[in-house]
């Protein structure tokens, strides 16, 4: 599969290019997508990689509803077997801070802006974001 990488200021301009292929009919937002795994339920979940200096703010449910933050070398968000793991729907760019990222599944696509914190980017349960650098 490949990687895109994709670098943005939190400022709402967006041009990128996407990886598609078919998802599951049954996407929900703050909820995993179950996949037949021949004999067992694997529930693919979006999730996102920290590999910057900084936090990153991620989201359940709702691409702009805080969940928790995810320090420099840690991530949120994993599949599931048999039972649903943790879908994280949405990660933030921090007003006046750039990030760098790789993604493998569909794109992430931008949501929102929350005033004085900055841009939400909308992920799906295929998809797995790795943030590489921020400049802030």
């Amino acid at each position: 599969m490949k990687k895109k990488v994709l670098s943005l200021a939190a400022s709402g301009v967006v041009a990128a290019g996407a990886l598609v292929f078919s998802a599951p009919s049954t996407a929900q937002a703050g909820n995993c997508t179950p996949v037949d795994g021949g004999g067992y339920t694997h529930y693919m979940c979006g999730k996102v990689f920290n590999r910057a200096g900084v936090r990153v703010a991620v989201s359940l449910g709702s691409p702009s509803s805080f969940y928790k933050w995810v320090e420099p070398g840690g991530y949120a968000g994993s599949d599931g077997y048999n039972q649903p793991g943790v879908d994280i729907d949405g990660f933030r760019i921090r007003a006046g801070c750039s990030m760098k990222w790789t993604y493998t599944g569909p794109a992430p696509t931008f949501y929102s802006t929350q005033a004085g914190y900055g841009d939400w980017w909308k992920i799906t349960d295929l998809t797995s974001v790795t943030i590489t650098s921020a400049t802030c």
